[in-house]
């Protein structure tokens, strides 16, 4: 009793290659950036919280700081 064996090959699958290239034009995305305007809020006020968080003053010193500056520079120059 002779058993015959067929063995068959794996088939091999091309995927596709997916070339990404920069846009050609000097776009900032700002369409893009008013479509997701929630969530920049959301990550722009979290690293706000996240640098401030130990100052005196929290985060009004974002605002307090630069003002001084001005003030600083106005006075000596």
């Amino acid at each position: 009793m002779s058993e015959t064996q067929t063995h068959s090959l794996p088939t091999v699958t091309t995927v596709p290659t997916i070339v990404i290239q920069p846009r050609h034009s000097w776009s900032l995305g700002l369409r893009s950036l008013w479509s997701h305007r929630e969530l920049t809020f959301f990550l722009v006020w979290r690293d706000v919280k996240l640098r401030y968080k130990q100052t005196f003053f929290g985060a009004g010193w974002a605002l307090i700081q630069p003002i001084m500056l001005m003030g600083v520079f106005g006075l000596f120059f």
